[in-house]
């Protein structure tokens, strides 16, 4: 009887401990995914303030810049794609991105 005791309270302490750790786990993984959100919203700002640089009169048609727009462009799409992977909750909407062909048509 004395063993069973241990035994069920061992049991009660690991679950708790358990319970705890996956907790602060989960708060880590959602620190993480603001700071992928934050992140992307950065880039992305960078990407279309690059693109309203491209757009002045100074500027436009410059190559080196066409092709920093596009690898930016590729950029905020690959880190979009890296964070969706990590959002746990399904009442936000996905936005999907947008390729050049598509807004040709």
């Amino acid at each position: 009887m004395i063993l069973l005791s241990i035994f069920f309270t061992l049991s009660i302490s690991a679950n708790i401990l358990m319970v705890w750790y996956s907790k602060k786990l989960l708060n880590k993984f959602t620190d993480i995914t603001d700071g992928i959100g934050i992140f992307n919203s950065k880039i992305k700002g960078l990407s279309d303030h690059l693109a309203s640089v491209h757009q002045l009169e100074m500027f436009y048609g410059e190559p080196v810049l066409q092709r920093l727009i596009q690898h930016m462009k590729l950029t905020v799409i690959e880190i979009k794609m890296f964070s969706d992977s990590f959002i746990i909750s399904e009442g936000e909407e996905k936005e999907e991105p947008v390729n050049d062909q598509e807004k040709a048509e």
